[in-house]
């Protein structure tokens, strides 16, 4: 599921792929989290077997998270 974590006056808010938009207490998810804390990019590699697809060209599957910053003033973590 895709899903967009963003902040707007230290609160954060999720959007997601139907266009929904809400706000949540913290972030649940772990990679999100430590891209969210460290403002790297994250590749993890996961089985064929997860992405429950029926063919063979893939071999594998994978999930990448990537910090996206935007604003008038962006704190680069520097």
């Amino acid at each position: 599921m895709l899903h967009f974590y963003y902040l707007v006056d230290k609160e954060i808010f999720v959007r997601n792929i139907q266009n929904e938009n809400f706000k949540v207490n913290d972030i649940t998810d772990e990679i999100v989290n430590k891209v969210f804390k460290t403002r790297k990019f994250i590749e993890v590699k996961h089985d064929f077997k997860s992405t429950k697809l029926h063919t063979s060209e893939f071999t594998k599957a994978f999930t990448w998270v990537y910090p996206l910053m935007v604003g008038k003033k962006v704190d680069r973590g520097n």
